[in-house]
């Protein structure tokens, strides 16, 4: 063996030197072996996502930038996405528009922006859509990104007549159930603060979409008797209707088969079954808990969420009866809202 000078080493000194080297590797090795809290700001370990969590956050985030509605004879709604250009790369966007009239659909019109030549198309640059429809007062805009023919993000905006131009709302929601009851209220309730309300429900009671909106979440696996499971909501249902509203449905029993997230569904429609799962605080009588949010932060950080009185139409409340030791008159509850 020759070193750099070509003078032949003697195999005694070229043993010593790679004994040297396994040495130094040896101490680096136990070195990173039992100091890993020390080098861990240095090399970070990479956070496991949770599908779930990411699926919630891509369902409630917001797509729509602006809405804007101009009539003159028939009405063109634009709708401008807060992705454009490059933004879009890679993803389907379906927009659907609806012109209602005193709760009445009088028209719907779409439009896509999908497959291969999308970026040749003056809407992908813009991120902007227009259609005419016919006049209304109120219109109801969806967008929706889709993959693989699975709705991966969704965004719905309402606009109404206001004087002589449109302003967003959200929807007015309807009943939840066929029982116009209510046994437990928003407010205080045996020492501590209930915010929702609870219907009383025989096992099996049909479950209705409160409005038009989206799945985001849900739990189906939980039996009675698991007080603990989907955080004490047992089975539930979470949608989303607007930017800024959510409705809460707890203590299934049964959801129906085509309820999963990213699953778009209609006013009225039948979702779920009442039952008794999760922590039903001890009450013997089947029933499902309602309740609503007015954003993402609220849900995730577990916060309270709003009294679902103050956004259900008075005409239906009209017809509640609310038997709650917590609850008060319909007046006196809808003077908080």
């Amino acid at each position: 063996m020759l070193d750099k000078r070509g003078v032949e080493l003697p195999i005694n000194k070229l043993i010593e030197i790679i004994l040297v080297i396994v040495v130094i590797v040896l101490v680096v090795v136990l070195f990173i072996k039992f100091n890993q809290q020390l080098l861990k700001p240095f090399f970070p370990e990479r956070e496991e996502q949770n599908p779930e969590k990411v699926q919630f956050q891509q369902l409630t985030r917001s797509l729509i930038n602006d809405v804007s509605v101009e009539c003159n004879g028939n009405c063109k709604v634009t709708v401008q996405l807060l992705d454009k250009g490059t933004d879009l790369k890679g993803k389907d966007v379906e927009v659907f528009v609806r012109a209602v009239q005193d709760g009445k659909t009088l028209d719907t019109k779409s439009d896509t922006l999908s497959g291969f030549f999308r970026a040749f198309s003056p809407k992908f640059w813009k991120g902007e859509f227009t259609l005419e429809l016919k006049k209304a007062n109120e219109f109801i805009v969806e967008v929706k990104e889709v993959k693989d023919n699975n709705v991966i993000a969704y965004d719905i905006r309402r606009l109404v007549l206001e004087g002589n131009s449109f302003r967003e709302k959200n929807p007015e929601l309807t009943w939840p159930t066929n029982v116009l009851t209510v046994n437990a209220c928003y407010g205080m309730l045996d020492s501590r603060f209930y915010d929702a309300i609870d219907i009383p429900a025989t096992r099996g009671t049909e479950v209705f979409v409160a409005a038009d909106g989206v799945v985001v979440a849900l739990q189906s696996e939980c039996k009675e008797g698991e007080l603990k499971c989907g955080n004490g909501y047992g089975n539930f249902i979470l949608l989303r209707h607007s930017t800024n509203l959510f409705s809460l449905y707890s203590h299934l029993s049964d959801l129906m088969n085509f309820v999963e997230p990213g699953k778009v569904v209609s006013k009225g429609q039948l979702i779920a079954r009442t039952g008794y799962t999760g922590n039903t605080m001890e009450e013997e009588i089947p029933h499902l808990t309602f309740m609503i949010y007015t954003s993402t932060s609220a849900i995730e950080a577990g916060e309270r969420g709003k009294n679902p009185v103050c956004y259900i139409s008075k005409s239906i409340l009209d017809r509640v009866k609310f038997t709650g030791e917590n609850c008060k008159s319909l007046q006196d509850q809808l003077k908080v809202c």
